[in-house]
């Protein structure tokens, strides 16, 4: 449906006929006769909406931490998806910098080993092993330890596989990528450790798993979870190029024990992530901005504001459709989902 040449959003009609002919459903998805149409102070001009939007759509370089792992990749983001023609130009809101990380504290090493730092003792006994060849992995409980199970609902067999276990994630090399701790500690025992000696035990660790860390992480802060059993400290790994999703480590301290109960590095191998900032792009931002407003469509619609009774012209664009990609291999201008 349009009116005045330009199509009302939402707007149409279905219609069900039968195989003799007769009309047996009909729907209509839009009212305008109540409504009145707002017409617009500015004329509309689509292709000065894309002049516009080539000028203020950011082009940022990341290193890839999620899909697309290990890869530079342009983030590419116009200002808008939809916008009232009396609103424009609108001029995008910057993004502000949410992480101010800090150099990390000196702190005195531990004795203790990594098995004992997250309370894997010979009391422990190997139960399962993960079988995923890109998830490797095992699980131990405690010895002789048995669990009731009231009914063979599913929760009670994930309660059975999982509580009171210590799973380790391995990398291909053997050391540890991740910890995941289930196990409760005693309930008489207070929580007797505060932030400041959670982040301490979070360094003390990080030098058992990985050594290089005073120079490649930067402190991003230090809380309590939900019900403050838990210290949560993150870190950020330092680069000249910005992580995609942050390139966060975090490192989960029992308050009770001191023990480690959750511990996991970035997917990507961290030597690899930081290598990448040493490598340089073939596709320059601007050619990214270009290839990827190429496919960038923009129209004026009616739309239904229901504040107001009436419908307002907007500039729309085909942003949020599925087929429509924001990001792009930095070095093979490849377009990724």
């Amino acid at each position: 449906m349009k009116h005045n040449g330009y199509k009302i959003d939402n707007s149409g009609f279905f219609i069900d006929i039968s195989y003799d002919g007769y009309v047996i459903n009909f729907k209509r998805y839009c009212t305008t006769n109540p409504r009145h149409f707002h017409t617009p102070q500015k004329e509309v001009h689509v292709e000065t909406v894309k002049d516009y939007l080539m000028k203020e759509t950011s082009c940022n370089l990341f290193l890839s931490t999620s899909n697309n792992q290990g890869k530079l990749v342009y983030k590419i983001e116009p200002p808008f998806y939809s916008v009232g023609v009396d609103e424009y130009p609108s001029h995008p809101v910057k993004e502000e910098d949410l992480v101010i990380s800090k150099p990390l504290r000196s702190v005195n090493s531990s004795a203790e080993t990594i098995e004992e730092m997250i309370g894997l003792t010979n009391e422990h006994e190997y139960i399962r092993e993960s079988k995923d060849p890109g998830l490797r992995g095992k699980v131990f409980r405690k010895k002789n330890l048995t669990l009731v199970s009231s009914d063979k609902s599913i929760d009670n067999y994930m309660r059975e596989r999982n509580d009171e276990t210590i799973k380790i994630q391995y990398k291909e090399n053997g050391k540890i990528k991740g910890i995941f701790s289930f196990e409760n500690p005693p309930a008489n025992l207070r929580k007797k450790y505060n932030r400041k000696q959670g982040y301490e035990r979070a360094l003390q660790f990080l030098e058992k798993v990985l050594p290089s860390h005073q120079t490649i992480l930067r402190f991003g802060g230090v809380s309590y979870n939900t019900d403050e059993s838990w210290v949560l400290v993150t870190f950020y790994l330092t680069s000249n190029i910005p992580f995609e999703y942050g390139g966060m480590i975090n490192v989960n301290v029992c308050r009770k024990t001191l023990r480690i109960v959750y511990y996991m590095e970035p997917e990507t191998e961290v030597d690899k992530l930081l290598s990448l900032q040493e490598e340089t792009t073939l596709i320059s931002a601007t050619k990214a901005k270009e290839t990827l407003l190429s496919l960038l469509e923009v129209e004026a619609v009616w739309k239904e504001d229901e504040e107001k009774g009436c419908f307002t012209l907007h500039y729309q664009t085909n942003l949020l459709e599925p087929n429509f990609h924001s990001r792009m291999n930095a070095k093979t201008g490849e377009l990724l989902d």
